[in-house]
Parts: structure tokens; sequence; C-alpha cells
């Protein structure tokens, strides 16, 4: 069974409603057994481990997957750019956790991401962040999830997509583009899970 991971309110609701998750196996869990598919809302920072460590010791999975938004650390890519993360490092912690790939997204440009406790709001924390981590891309949630992930021995994989350029206006630009970004990363998850539903 496949694990779907999104940190905020609405790109769970996004995927929910793309992917048509309509059963409630518990709070923050909706899914359906025959169709091999959950989603999980696991909120950012450590609270996204401990929720998504509860889960996957009440609920057997076989794969997870991290979709949901990102900051650019470097400003070469755009807002609504996808892309699969190659591996993942903490602004907190030492350790790196290499991703694994999903099998129907390994056609997207893969980005390295940090993972941070707090926004990425200006440019000069942006480029020391990128160099230091040798990462494009920032959010605040996969590198909790990836350490459990790896505790409990599941590959995770994670499609994020460009929401702001990790400056002074992350915050407008967040919400601004915030709804639509959500609504095209759940229609290219569904879509990519129908596709290998179908091979």
């Amino acid at each position: 069974m496949i694990l779907i991971c999104a940190a905020l309110r609405g790109e769970w609701q996004a995927l929910q409603t793309a992917l048509n998750l309509l059963s409630e196996i518990e709070p923050r869990l909706f899914g359906e057994r025959s169709r091999n598919l959950a989603l999980l809302r696991t909120g950012m920072g450590p609270a996204a481990a401990e929720i998504l460590n509860a889960c996957l010791k009440r609920h057997p999975f076989e794969q997870v997957i991290n979709a949901g938004t990102a900051g650019c650390l470097t400003a070469q890519d755009q807002p609504g750019t996808l892309f699969r993360i190659g591996r993942v490092s903490s602004a907190q912690h030492d350790q790196v956790f290499p991703l694994a790939v999903w099998p129907v997204g390994d056609e997207l440009p893969v980005r390295h991401l940090v993972s941070v406790s707090q926004p990425v709001t200006n440019e000069k924390q942006a480029r020391f962040l990128a160099l230091k981590y040798q990462s494009g891309l920032v959010d605040m949630e996969l590198w909790p999830l990836a350490g459990v992930c790896r505790e409990h021995g599941l590959p995770l994989s994670a499609i994020k997509i460009v929401s702001d350029l990790a400056n002074a206006d992350t915050e407008r630009d967040f919400k601004k583009n915030y709804q639509k970004l959500t609504e095209n990363l759940a229609g290219w998850i569904a879509a990519r899970l129908n596709q290998g539903a179908a091979k």
C-alpha cells in the first residue's frame, strides 16, 4: 500500500480531491485498500515525524511519497516547476538522506532539498543554505519524514512544486500561488498514479 504525505491542509485537500479519496481511516488519514492508496496530513517540522511514525506503527505500507510545495533557494527555478527530490539535508542535523525514485516520476528533473525550522525569507539566508547544503530547494518537513521512513525500512520519494523564491516576497508569493500550485501538483500526482495502475 502506498502512503502519500502532505504537510499542509491545502495540499492535503487538493490531493484528496484529485485522488478521490473519501473514506476516512482515522483522523488525518484517508484511503482505500482496494486501490492500495492512502493520504496522510502530517503538518510541518518535528510534528510531521511524530504523526507519520504513529501512522506507520498502526498501518502497513510499502512505500511513502511526500508531495508538497518548496521554496527555491537559487532563483533559477520559477514557481510552478515540478521536481523529484534526490536527497534531503537538514539545517539542524548533519545526516543526509538519499531518496527513492518513484517509478512513475523519473521523467522529472532532480533537485536536492534542505529542510529548515523556519520559513526562508531573505536572499542572503537562501544563498547560504544553497551553498552549504548544495541544495536548490527548501521546505520544513521532508527531512523529518525521511528519518522516520528510514527507521521503518520504507522507501521514501518526494515530488515538490516550487511555490516561491525564498526571499522577502515569500509570504506574498506563497499566498498568491498556493491554490493553483497545490491543484497542479495534485493533478500531476493523480495522473501518474493512474498511469502506473494502468500498466
